[in-house]
């Protein structure tokens, strides 16, 4: 990927000539991950992740088979992830072709304390997207440069078998879009399952340092909407 949108020396016998790579689209870095959450009332259980990557995590992988100690991998499936108070048990890659650049990762792992009980009410707090570290506009001095899109959809479901005698309130579902990307994240439940599905884009491009207040204010307002969101299940009267 870090040969994308590049001049590239091509060469064809005598001949040669600089020409552009193409530019890497959403498509070719699409993250999708499933998240199965299996838990008792004490926020215990289980969790088994199946996720499908483009771009720079199948290269991460299809390079690391043979380079890279299984433990240090490991580290890196931890990041993928991204929960914590979660303990891998077990995580396979498949890279079925190595001239297609696609790779699944499933992983079994035991999770604790996901979430936390407050007397009848159970809060369920959302899994965070990456952590991007801005600096105050007021301290900006450069144009915004995003080198590749980020392009992820995450399913997480939470397979919970006591819900019955709960009544469930769900965060209020959003859409955030503009120049800059999309944030969209939706909530249902499905008998004892409770279902959060999310998609988290930003688009490729080199902007100028007077939009840097409005990309600063986008990713300010998707930190604070996982910061502040709960899932909140309440026994049933």
């Amino acid at each position: 990927s870090f040969t994308q949108n590049r001049l590239t020396l091509l060469v064809n016998g005598e001949k040669s000539a600089l020409v552009k790579t193409p530019a890497m689209q959403a498509a070719d870095v699409l993250e999708s991950k499933k998240y199965l959450f299996r838990l008792d009332q004490n926020g215990e259980g289980t969790l088994q992740l199946k996720g499908q990557y483009e771009g720079e995590v199948f290269e991460y992988f299809n390079y690391a088979e043979k380079q890279v100690k299984r433990e240090d991998q490991q580290k890196y499936v931890e990041k993928l992830m991204g929960v914590k108070r979660n303990e891998i048990t077990d995580w396979n890659v498949i890279i079925a072709d190595r001239n297609i650049p696609h790779a699944e990762l499933e992983v079994e792992s035991n999770a604790v304390s996901q979430f936390r009980n407050l007397g009848d009410l159970i809060a369920i707090s959302l899994l965070p997207l990456k952590n991007y570290d801005l600096e105050e506009p007021e301290e900006r001095n450069l144009p915004v440069r995003i080198t590749k899109p980020v392009n992820k959809l995450d399913t997480i479901i939470y397979q919970l078998p006591f819900m019955a005698t709960y009544d469930v309130e769900f965060p209020k579902a959003i859409e955030l879009k503009n120049q800059f990307g999309k944030l969209a994240v939706k909530f249902a439940r499905n008998e004892n399952q409770i279902v959060m599905t999310r998609t988290f884009q930003l688009n490729s491009g080199d902007y100028p340092l007077d939009d840097y207040q409005q990309f600063y204010n986008f990713i300010k307002e998707i930190k604070k909407y996982h910061r502040k969101s709960k899932i909140i299940l309440k026994t049933r009267q």
